[in-house]
Order: C-alpha cells, then structure tokens, then sequence
C-alpha cells in the first residue's frame, strides 16, 4: 500500500502516495471522500482535496469544518461510518494483489487522528505482514494463508482511534467462512520463481496471534498446489513483517520456529 518496505525512517517505513489515492475522512458526524492532488503521487507528504462530486447525501461542501477534529482512513473503498453510533468499520478485503517487494493497493489500511483538518496528519499502519521467500522452477499464481485455529484474517472489522496519542487499533469481527484465509493473487501468467534467487511475496494481515500456527497453499500456473505449514505459535504485529526463511518449493514443507523472524 503507501508503506514502502525497506529502510526505515525514525523507526517507520516511509510513506509514499499513488497518483488517484483516496481517504475517507470523518468530520462533523459525516464521511467525507479526499483524493491526493496528483503531483504530489510518488512522494511521502501528499495534499488532498475533497471529492465534490461524493459529497454525503444532503452535504454540501460547507459541511466540512476545517475546525474541528478528523479522523483519516486509508483506503477510501471499505470504509463505512456509523453516524449515530459514531463507529466506523472496514471490510478488509479476502485477496490482494502481488506488487514486486511491497503490498498492493489498499491491501494494507492506515488511520490518522488530528485536531483539525487544516494541518499535517499522519498516519499510522494498522497491519503488519507475513513475507515469504520462494525459490524453485515454478511460476506462481496464488498464495492463501489461514491460521490453524481459525483466526479472522478477512472481511468485517471495526477501526478506533483515539484523540490522547494512543495508537489506533483494528478488530477483525466477521464470522463468515472466507474471513478465516487471505489470499494473495499473482497476474494469469505466474511470477516465475528462481532456483538461486529468492522471490519475495509479501501479504498484509490484521494483527493476529496464529495460536496453532498457519498453512499457507501455494498454487503454480498448472494448478500444481504446495502446502507449507508452521505448527508453532507465531504472532503478526502491526507495522512489523513476519518473514519466512529462504524455502525452494517441493511437495509439503513444515515450518519451524526457528523459519520465522
């Protein structure tokens, strides 16, 4: 998504925004959508500006106060926002895309809080992520992890901010089947794999403790699938990457702890 893997900076990964972004930001008891002015796509500090044409049914643009607090979403898409119980929630989406050493677009959602909407908001990750690394003569198609104990990985969740600096959180809270696996979805052609080099896939989850630990289905071009599985307790913290040792594909492999950092 915006969190660029790589070094960090004061403890953070930067943070770099793509021509057509958009956030949801609440404002005086309404959802408002704000998309990024597109020079500023491909830099760390982006300037928005409301979307006239999605104004909330019965708003005109005056019904924005800059004066008074915010809360900012990223992405737009998802966000849902409950006037009367003053609850937001988020559909976190079950398949995301595979973007080379990163995250695709909106796999990964962020929140920011501010005491006005005229000033310098930033955001913070609400995920964290499993990176695995492939070696082998296979080109990829698909990659979907589930937790051994039936952890939500997908679909409903509820966002809090907080306006004293606490950090905000996201609770996973649907119930349906396909909130229980993520699936991360390469293009019709496969990423080719190398035998000498590894290939690095990187999938955005909620924070989650894998109790049981996870399995993770890896299926090629010709529909060929390859089971991994870690059987020990693993934990994915938000703003933090989970990576797998360097593994070549075979039939079924088993993880150890000692496969995780």
């Amino acid at each position: 998504t915006k969190t660029i893997l790589g070094e960090k900076d004061n403890d953070k990964y930067p943070t770099l925004w793509c021509e057509g972004d958009a956030i949801a930001v609440i404002n005086n008891g309404r959802l408002f959508k704000f998309v990024v002015d597109p020079e500023d796509a491909g830099t760390t500090r982006g300037q928005f500006f409301l979307d006239e044409e999605s104004l909330p049914a019965g708003c005109t643009v005056e019904d924005f106060n800059p004066q008074m607090a915010i809360q900012a979403f990223y992405p737009y898409d998802g966000v849902v926002f409950d006037s009367n119980n003053q609850k937001v929630s988020y559909t976190v989406p079950a398949s995301q895309v595979y973007t080379d050493r990163s995250f695709g677009s909106g796999a990964s959602p962020m929140s920011a809080y501010a005491e006005n909407g005229e000033g310098v908001i930033s955001f913070e990750n609400l995920f964290g992520a499993l990176k695995l690394q492939l070696k082998g003569s296979q080109k990829v198609k698909s990659i979907a992890i589930q937790g051994k104990n039936n952890e939500k990985l997908s679909g409903s969740a509820t966002i809090v901010t907080y306006s004293d600096g606490t950090a905000p959180a996201i609770t996973m809270t649907s119930d349906e089947n396909g909130a229980k696996s993520v699936i991360l979805e390469c293009s019709e052609s496969g990423i080719q794999l190398s035998t000498s080099l590894a290939t690095e896939f990187i999938i955005a989850l909620p924070p989650v403790i894998f109790s049981n630990g996870f399995s993770v289905t890896i299926t090629d071009v010709s529909s060929q699938t390859y089971n991994l599985t870690a059987k020990v307790s693993n934990t994915v913290v938000k703003s933090s990457v989970l990576t797998m040792s360097e593994l070549t594909l075979i039939s079924s492999l088993t993880l150890s702890r000692e496969s995780l950092t």
